[in-house]
């Protein structure tokens, strides 16, 4: 019989993975806003996922492992692997979209600028110029 801590380690790496999952639907959807929602949401998991360590790690620290508990660390292992997969999908979806952002943001820092420096240069407002 799986412990308590691996069975909620286990949901909450499912839940986990299927939050990813979400997310790189929703930034193969041009969805990047709602996908960084997710992204919160995936930190909360990530949080009681590190607090289940710990628990972990003090409770079995001098116990000796169980074909359960073998078996339940494959299970864990393999949805890490999945997880982790599916991460780096979705770093690089969002990696793409902040370059993208960061690309726009300067076009309208160049534009700007420029805007700024005709009004400079003309001495005058541009559209108050008189030919």
């Amino acid at each position: 019989m799986l412990s308590k801590l691996a069975k909620l380690k286990i949901q909450l790496l499912e839940s986990l993975l299927s939050n990813l999952k979400i997310q790189d639907d929703l930034l193969s959807q041009n969805d990047p806003d709602t996908a960084v929602e997710w992204e919160i949401e995936n930190e909360k998991i990530l949080h009681k996922l590190i607090q289940v360590d710990k628990k972990m790690e003090y409770e079995e620290e001098s116990l000796p492992f169980s074909e359960m508990q073998i078996q339940s660390s494959s299970l864990i292992f393999e949805l890490l692997e999945q997880a982790r997969e599916v991460q780096i999908r979705v770093q690089s979806k969002l990696q793409k979209y902040r370059d993208q952002a960061k690309s726009e943001l300067n076009q309208m820092e160049i534009k700007r600028q420029l805007r700024s420096h005709l009004t400079l240069q003309e001495g005058l407002h541009w559209k108050k110029r008189i030919c």
